[in-house]
């Protein structure tokens, strides 16, 4: 029971520097919204899919991944959002503000 305990005070640890991480690289005043978000324990990594506005003002969903291991960040990619993902993202996703 006592490494379960650990465990899971470690992966939150973990979380909260990918979050601050995560955070750091958008502009201030940004509003972005967390659309999912989930850890892999073969690759000691949090995934984040995010919904914000793109750099040609369009929304998009951005995914990211980061490295507990190497405390690293990576960009995975994004695409343009339709009219219904983002009211779902707006209607239900957490809102993170950098």
């Amino acid at each position: 029971m006592a490494e379960t305990v650990k465990e899971t005070e470690e992966v939150g640890s973990d979380l909260a520097s990918a979050r601050e991480a995560l955070a750091q690289i958008f502009k201030h005043g940004e509003t972005i919204w967390l659309v999912e978000q989930s850890f892999d324990e073969a690759r000691s990594s949090w995934f984040f899919v995010v919904v914000r506005r793109g750099p040609q003002a369009r929304w998009v969903r951005q995914r990211y991944r980061y490295d507990s291991a190497d405390r690293v960040l990576f960009f995975l990619g994004e695409r343009p959002v339709s009219d219904q993902e983002l009211s779902e993202a707006r209607r239900s996703a957490e809102v993170i503000y950098a």
